[in-house]
């Protein structure tokens, strides 16, 4: 997938602490599309990511 900003070993870091401060214990496609902004800054990619992942 092209992105303008690959996530950093930081970003996926903060999306974990991100899911483990909100209880999540698993991940489900409702919960992806909405802490993408935390793993990928430019709404592009994240637009692009969640299209790929067919989450819209």
């Amino acid at each position: 997938m092209q992105l303008k900003k690959l996530p950093s070993v930081a970003e996926t870091i903060d999306w974990g602490r991100t899911l483990l401060a909100l209880g999540m214990d698993t991940i489900d496609d409702a919960t992806i599309a909405a802490t993408l902004g935390v793993v990928l800054k430019h709404q592009s990619d994240q637009q692009r990511a969640a299209g790929e992942l067919r989450l819209n």
